[in-house]
């Protein structure tokens, strides 16, 4: 749990120096420290040794974290979408900064909605080594992430305007399914 610590401080440490990310490898890493390495540390609490897949959730949380929070990350001279893969999809920074959600816009978040949805996936195989409690919790807690990829997806991943928060009656939904789980 020691080294997950280190690993979240770095990344936080990172987070004041780097603002741009130019791979999805270095974005990776970056989450590794800032999300997977909680991830891990959490585990130790939950009763589980399955460290690869705790991290992996954590990666999938902070990758979902990312396509939510583009203009609040803009506003703050941050950008974390690989400059790779924002010049493969033909979106500038320019377009970050204008807020628009053109097709090229659409389809880059789109790629990575599915990324995240894929580390989501491969995360929440965690459940399995845990108890009802403990899955129940980190699985309601992964069912309020994937509720908001899908509140993002729906809105044609327009996250430049308005609220994307989840409703009540949403939050209880999941929370419920979680508990019967």
């Amino acid at each position: 749990m020691g080294g997950a610590l280190h690993a979240l401080i770095d990344g936080g440490l990172q987070d004041t120096q780097q603002k741009r990310y130019a791979t999805f490898e270095e974005l990776h890493g970056y989450c590794r420290k800032v999300a997977g390495a909680v991830g891990v540390a959490c585990i130790a609490v939950y009763g589980s040794d399955d460290t690869e897949r705790a991290e992996t959730l954590g990666v999938a949380l902070q990758l979902i974290n990312i396509v939510r929070d583009v203009r609040e990350d803009w506003e703050l001279g941050r950008v974390y979408l690989p400059q790779d893969e924002l010049a493969a999809y033909g979106v500038t920074e320019d377009d970050l900064a204008a807020g628009h959600t053109t097709p090229h816009w659409q389809a880059l978040m789109a790629f990575q909605a599915t990324r995240a949805r894929a580390y989501l996936h491969d995360g929440l195989e965690l459940l399995d080594s845990l108890d009802s409690r403990s899955a129940a919790c980190v699985g309601t807690f992964a069912g309020l992430y994937r509720a908001t990829l899908d509140r993002i997806e729906a809105r044609g991943f327009d996250v430049f305007e308005g609220s994307l928060r989840l409703s009540r009656l949403t939050k209880l939904r999941i929370v419920g399914a979680g508990l019967l789980r």
